[in-house]
């Protein structure tokens, strides 16, 4: 029955939770930690570092926008649409890698490798010339202004979030990564639409958000969720019911939302020339997604979802 789904091996299940639990509470205590030392070291370096090192740095980076300006690389503030259509093509092939087309550790594995490869190459790409043009060649038309002048690309920290989501059950994954795909893009199209036509409603959150993207990525989470468990069969126990659905779908999209607005837009990172780690949303949201799920469908008893093969169709 649906009840005696939940009901099975009570103790194992509560030890499960509570291990979620504190895993829930260790994730967000280290976001806020290294987001305040972050912004700690930031002010730091504004006030106090004049050295030579960093006047270095400031001419590299003036440099650097120039040639942004000659290349005409696109800031937070564009558009931008080869890249979001870039981040929702491989999002979606990522979805379906997660929801079964390949094994869960292999998908893990891979992404791990592929997310610490990356950060390598960026490393390479941010202190030898030959590798900053041969990852212009190839990536340069995805690319922003600021993460060619001294952050990480987005690139790095979204293979990292597949990785992350590789270690959640399959279900809680597959939600993850949906609600990194469409909350995102959503974001921005609608905080830079907002802004060119919207002037009024173009209210700037802290860390250099929109209202209207915050309420655009809000959304069309909650719709993308809705439409995936609606399209999803219930093998296991009861089907839910649409408010059920909808209040799941409410509170993914709430909270996809708020954990993008956390993150600031673009990312501070650590003041490290050579290797310029920082938060990004690309590594947040599907982490933070994949725990909302993982919380919400156990505190609604909803049983595990069997998705379609094309998630949403």
């Amino acid at each position: 029955t649906h009840a005696a789904h939940y009901d099975a091996k009570p103790e194992a299940g509560m030890r499960e939770g509570s291990m979620r639990g504190v895993g829930v509470f260790l994730f967000f205590l280290f976001v806020v930690a290294e987001q305040l030392l972050l912004e700690a070291e930031a002010i730091h370096v504004g006030s106090l570092f004049r050295t030579h090192a960093h006047k270095e740095r400031f001419n590299r980076q003036a440099h650097s926008r120039e040639t942004n300006h000659a290349l005409r690389v696109p800031d937070i503030h564009n558009l931008h649409p080869n890249r979001k259509i870039f981040h929702v093509m491989t999002g979606y092939i990522f979805v379906l890698l997660r929801n079964g087309l390949v094994g869960e550790k292999v998908f893990a594995v891979t992404f791990a490798c592929l997310g610490f490869g990356c950060f390598f190459g960026e490393v390479l790409r941010h202190n030898t010339k030959f590798w900053r043009n041969f990852f212009l060649s190839l990536f340069g038309a995805f690319m922003r202004s600021h993460e060619l002048e001294d952050h990480f690309s987005g690139m790095a920290y979204y293979l990292l979030g597949m990785a992350a989501c590789g270690c959640f059950q399959r279900q809680d994954g597959v939600m993850g990564i949906l609600m990194l795909t469409v909350g995102d893009p959503a974001a921005g199209v609608c905080g830079v639409l907002s802004k060119r036509f919207m002037q009024k409603l173009h209210m700037r959150p802290p860390k250099g958000k929109t209202l209207m993207g915050s309420i655009g990525c809000a959304a069309c989470c909650a719709l993308a969720s809705y439409r995936a468990l609606s399209c999803a069969s219930y093998p296991t126990g009861k089907r839910p019911s649409w408010k059920e659905l909808l209040k799941l779908s409410s509170v993914m999209g709430t909270a996809t939302a708020l954990a993008e607005v956390f993150i600031p837009s673009p990312p501070l990172t650590l003041p490290l020339r050579k290797f310029p780690l920082g938060l990004d949303d690309n590594l947040i949201l599907p982490v933070a997604g994949a725990m909302t799920y993982e919380v919400m469908k156990r505190e609604l008893r909803i049983s595990d979802p069997t998705f379609s093969k094309y998630i949403i169709f």
